[in-house]
């Protein structure tokens, strides 16, 4: 158990302890008054254009009516037709996955510039009205930070210790990224081919192949995207 935590929050014993205390003050923030939190506008918008069908829902709810990829709609169908449409309930998944992207975070600073840097990132993450506000919205903004953080914390994992599940993590938090927002794609496109440059040469082609299998999957959104 010890072992298991030290990989999913590494650095030193204080690192450790001001992280965990930032982070449940991150949490505090996001959930005080959780239950009084009513839905905005662009959440009540995503609500109406859910339909009983997964395929009505994206047909028109997705393809019609919008003008984003279909992950969030989708994920949003699935979520509400199991647990109901209590805002609460419907801002739950994106909260707890904007907390999930502080902690990723503040992994990927830890790596790249050393734990005064990621301390300081995640204190800004972590109380900034901006991030939490957003945390707090059913909306793909949460989403794409988390695949986001995941798809970077991956990367420098796999830069580290080439693993098959590392490549697969990368994979799946492209793959996640693109089907939640354009600019989230955006963002994963041009990590994919940064880390590219930066790999040694048979990460490289493991890379690509991830990259061109991703490019593939992706090819079902593009008739949605040329329709919206």
């Amino acid at each position: 158990m010890r072992a298991l935590l030290d990989r999913a929050v590494p650095g030193s014993t204080s690192e450790k302890r001001w992280f965990f205390l930032l982070f449940l003050l991150a949490a505090a923030l996001r959930f005080a008054g959780y239950g009084r939190i009513d839905l905005q506008h662009d959440e009540i918008s995503a609500l109406v254009r859910i339909f009983p069908s997964a395929w009505e829902t994206l047909r028109v709810g997705v393809m019609e009516r919008d003008t984003h990829p279909p992950g969030v709609q989708l994920f949003e169908w699935a979520w509400t037709g199991l647990f109901g449409m209590a805002p609460w309930v419907v801002k739950l998944p994106f909260t707890l996955m904007g907390l999930a992207s502080i902690w990723l975070l503040y992994r990927v600073a830890l790596r790249l510039a050393g734990a005064q840097v990621a301390l300081v990132t995640t204190v800004f993450l972590a109380t900034l009205q901006y991030t939490v506000m957003y945390h707090q919205l059913a909306r793909p903004y949460a989403a794409g930070a988390f695949t986001i953080a995941l798809l970077a914390d991956q990367l420098l994992a796999y830069r580290e210790s080439p693993t098959r599940c590392r490549l697969l993590g990368i994979g799946i938090a492209a793959l996640a990224s693109a089907y939640i927002h354009h600019f989230s794609l955006l963002t994963a496109g041009l990590m994919m081919g940064s880390a590219l440059l930066w790999s040694a040469p048979d990460q490289r082609r493991s890379l690509l192949g991830v990259s061109a299998i991703c490019a593939l999957l992706y090819l079902p959104n593009i008739p949605i995207f040329l329709h919206q």
